[in-house]
C-alpha cells in the first residue's frame, strides 16, 4: 500500500488531478459566500509560483513528460487489484473496512467496473 502511495498515486494525484483552491469565503446575509479559483492541479501551481526556483521547475517539467496518466492509472488499479484479492483471501475485508474509512472509488470506463481504495 506504501508503495502505491509513494509511486503511482503521489505522480498520478500531483501531475494530473486539478482541484479547487479557496480564494475568498464572506459572510453575506448569514450565508458564506465562497470563491474559488480555477482548477489546476499542483503540478501547475508550483510551475506558476514564484517562490519555486527554476530548477526545480525545470525537473518537474523533465519528469511530466516521461509521465503517461493512463499508465498510471492501470498502474494503481493493478496495484489495488492484488491489495483487494489478498484482503479477500485472508477474510480480513470487513474487519478492514470500517464505517470510518474515506472511499475513493476507481472506474474503469471501458468496461464500467468500479474499484473502492478505502483509506
Amino acid at each position: 500500500m506504501n508503495h502505491l502511495y509513494t509511486q503511482e498515486w503521489r505522480l498520478y494525484h500531483n501531475f494530473f488531478l486539478p482541484s479547487v483552491k479557496l480564494v475568498e469565503k464572506k459572510l453575506l446575509d448569514g450565508k458564506a459566500i465562497k470563491r474559488y479559483d480555477q482548477p489546476k492541479t499542483p503540478y501547475q501551481r508550483v510551475l506558476e509560483s514564484p517562490d519555486v526556483s527554476t530548477s526545480v521547475k525545470r525537473s518537474l517539467k523533465e519528469q511530466f513528460e516521461t509521465l503517461n496518466p493512463f499508465r498510471l492509472r492501470k498502474a494503481i488499479e493493478d496495484k489495488l487489484n492484488i491489495i483487494f484479492k489478498i484482503l479477500r483471501s485472508k477474510n480480513l475485508w470487513s474487519r478492514y473496512l470500517s464505517p470510518h474509512c474515506f472511499r475513493v472509488t476507481f472506474i474503469n470506463e471501458a468496461s464500467g467496473h468500479s474499484r473502492h481504495l478505502f483509506l
